[in-house]
């Protein structure tokens, strides 16, 4: 991790609260309103925000504008960070035991967007889950240097042995499908 903070680019919180406000509204003159921002500024930030993390988070060639699938993997990570500096701020401030019920899940892309919100939602309520989706091994550094209080992910040899405990909560099976002949063309096997 690069301590000096040269990587961000100076990025303000306040335009990541732009980024999820217009991402929520999909419309920057009714974001604007909302952030108390005159619309030209409120696009001027988001112009900002895009240059500082080097890509462009919203595809403006369609309407209601859209996220880019930089902005769709942007946008988790920072409703993820907001909410994690939110409540270290709580925390630091003498807040409440939030913290102490909070449970940390990392999770692959896949499995956070599929499985992952039906398993959460038969896991006990008395706890807060809070889940990022990230790259497996990110999720698997996340673990070993605990920053999550435990992951899901696929089949990995280096995490069934010592520190780590793991359960196999299922297996699944790739499949591929096709017709046996194409349209206009031979038969794939004869």
């Amino acid at each position: 991790m690069d301590v000096t903070g040269a990587g961000l680019h100076n990025i303000e919180t306040k335009w990541l609260y732009d980024f999820l406000t217009l991402e929520k509204c999909r419309n920057f003159s009714q974001a604007a309103i909302i952030r108390n921002v005159s619309q030209p500024a409120f696009s001027r930030r988001i112009r900002a925000l895009e240059h500082a993390v080097g890509v462009e988070l919203f595809n403006r060639q369609v309407s209601p504008l859209q996220l880019s699938e930089q902005g769709k993997i942007f946008h988790s990570q920072v409703r993820h960070l907001l909410q994690q500096l939110e409540s270290n701020l709580t925390e630091l401030r003498g807040g409440s035991d939030y913290t102490l019920r909070k449970i940390k899940i990392a999770a692959a892309h896949s499995l956070s967007l599929g499985l992952l919100p039906t398993i959460v939602k038969q896991m006990p309520t008395q706890f807060t889950y809070a889940v990022e989706a990230i790259d497996v091994d990110q999720a698997v550094d996340m673990l070993r240097e605990g920053q999550s209080d435990f992951i899901f992910s696929y089949h990995d040899e280096n995490l069934q042995q010592a520190p780590f405990d793991n359960i196999r909560l299922f297996e699944s099976e790739t499949v591929s499908r096709l017709r046996q002949q194409w349209p206009g063309r031979a038969a794939l096997y004869a």
